[in-house]
């Protein structure tokens, strides 16, 4: 069809080389798993979920969706690095989970729903985090370790329906006359 292909505009920044953060500050204490648990309960529901129909030939309606993925947990060392990505991660259109503490690779295991990690401290501790991800049952979850774009936060689906068989009225789709 003549519909909207694989990518979008969201995509394009996939294509970017990003440069990897590492913040310097560190945290004093682990975070309990339970404390953990609570912070991703607590968190700010509902993110960014937006429909928008796009142009097309006649014949065809185009519908692209966007809907905040689960929410993305930041691991970074430091209260103030914590704030300023979480502000980030939320004018972004995507749900926000922040640690008050250190959090163990063992505790990323098991968290959920959680749809990625943000580490931007040092590389040992990045390689640790990435393993505990990796062992997770279910979706790959991406360990973040530069600015997240909007593809980190959100899911996008493109929606393309052949209307020519209905004469061009598209409630004849939904069982409507």
């Amino acid at each position: 069809g003549t519909g909207p292909k694989a990518g979008s505009p969201l995509y394009l920044a996939r294509f970017q080389a990003f440069k990897r953060q590492n913040a310097s500050k560190s945290w004093d204490q682990l975070m309990s798993p339970n404390a953990l648990k609570k912070v991703i309960e607590t968190a700010t529901s509902g993110g960014h979920s937006k429909e928008t129909l796009l142009p097309g030939p006649t014949g065809e309606i185009n519908a692209r969706f966007t809907l905040a993925k689960p929410p993305i947990f930041y691991a970074r060392p430091g209260a103030q690095s914590t704030e300023t990505q979480a502000n980030t991660m939320t004018a972004l259109g995507g749900v926000a989970v922040k640690v008050t503490e250190q959090v163990s690779a063992e505790d990323l295991k098991h968290l959920a729903p959680l749809g990625a990690v943000i580490w931007w401290g040092d590389a040992t501790t990045a390689q640790a985090f990435d393993q505990a991800l990796a062992a997770r049952d279910g979706p790959i979850l991406a360990l973040i370790t530069g600015h997240p774009d909007s593809t980190h936060v959100l899911f996008e689906q493109h929606v393309c329906i052949d209307t020519t068989a209905t004469g061009q009225n598209a409630a004849l789709l939904h069982g409507d006359s």
